[in-house]
């Protein structure tokens, strides 16, 4: 049961830190892009 629940907690953090990057990465190519 621990085991998991480990399994979706790292899936979790795994989703926001990738939304994150996109995020991240897609602000720095407009801003790129605009100036």
């Amino acid at each position: 049961m621990n085991k998991l629940d480990d399994k979706l907690k790292m899936k979790k953090l795994l989703k926001i830190s990738i939304s994150i990057i996109c995020v991240v990465f897609i602000s720095g190519c407009t801003s790129e892009y605009n100036a």
